[in-house]
């Protein structure tokens, strides 16, 4: 009776032995294949180090929609108003905020900066991509991405908008160029936040 309960007990300590193996192997499993993001703040003008490339946001200018389009006419080839109107839905009131980027790579191989998918723009609760259409027209590529070679530095203009009918509060709109701001870069192992500030362009 004694042999038999020494068993039980025994094989229960195995059993919990192995589950414990388990469950520290799938800890291990998961933090090599499924690493914690990373983070890290930085300031507008630093020269952040992304993958293979080095990211400096130089400024950004905000334009309000009639601004923008007196802007755009006279620096972006093939922009037209009606354009503007289609891709924004008939939105009669919004924000263009135009990001000045440098890119660089640093890598020894030929590499493709996914400008639209890798940035976010977030304006306190506001946040949006670079916007898809209004990009390809100014930086061309079709997927928001443009190719460097080895050591290439590009200046990059992104632009994103933020139409009214996003705002949480309409009463903040007038004012959000004077908010600050925060530009974040995200890879599968690291996000970077860069804190930063807009002035409104002429």
């Amino acid at each position: 009776m004694k042999n038999r309960n020494f068993s039980g007990k025994y094989l229960k300590i195995i059993l919990i032995a192995a589950a414990a193996v388990l469950v520290v192997s799938r800890i291990i499993y998961v933090n090599i294949f499924y690493p914690q993001t990373k983070r890290e703040y930085r300031n507008m003008g630093e020269n952040v180090e992304f993958g293979d490339f080095e990211v400096r946001l130089n400024g950004i200018l905000t334009y309000d929609g009639q601004s923008f389009d007196a802007y755009a006419l006279q620096h972006i080839e093939g922009y037209t108003s009606q354009f503007m109107q289609e891709i924004m839905a008939g939105q009669e009131e919004y924000y263009v905020y135009m990001v000045s980027l440098t890119v660089k790579n640093i890598s020894q191989e030929e590499q493709d900066y996914q400008y639209g998918a890798r940035a976010v723009l977030e304006i306190e609760n506001v946040s949006n991509g670079a916007h898809p259409f209004l990009n390809r027209m100014i930086n061309g590529g079709e997927n928001l991405r443009v190719t460097l070679a080895p050591g290439e530095s590009r200046e990059l203009e992104v632009a994103y908008t933020i139409p009214n009918n996003i705002m949480v509060d309409d009463g903040r709109f007038e004012g959000l160029e004077d908010i600050p701001c925060r530009y974040s870069l995200k890879s599968y192992e690291k996000l970077i936040t860069i804190w930063c500030h807009s002035q409104k362009g002429a």
